[in-house]
């Protein structure tokens, strides 16, 4: 039997921060966690991985996120629709 933290999804992911900032990227979930189960654990800081090399992870505290949404799109489409909206 796998572990829960065995075989993460992945999961794209919109965020916006308390200064306006925007980024999208993904997270890596348990199998049975969802995006709230994230948010509410007892972690102060939470990685957002991003596709782009150029960037790779960034580490983000979650007392300064205001929303975080699971975004449908592609990592890219968002990433692109977030540069003409900064």
């Amino acid at each position: 039997m796998n572990a829960p933290y065995e075989n993460p999804k992945r999961v794209n992911v919109s965020v916006l921060m308390h200064d306006g900032m925007q980024f999208a990227g993904y997270v890596h979930l348990h199998r049975a966690q969802r995006l709230q189960d994230l948010l509410n654990d007892p972690r102060r800081f939470i990685p957002i991985y991003s596709s782009d090399v150029d960037i790779g992870m960034k580490v983000f505290a979650k007392k300064f996120i205001v929303s975080i949404v699971e975004a449908h799109e592609p990592e890219s489409e968002l990433n692109s629709a977030h540069m003409r909206l900064i």
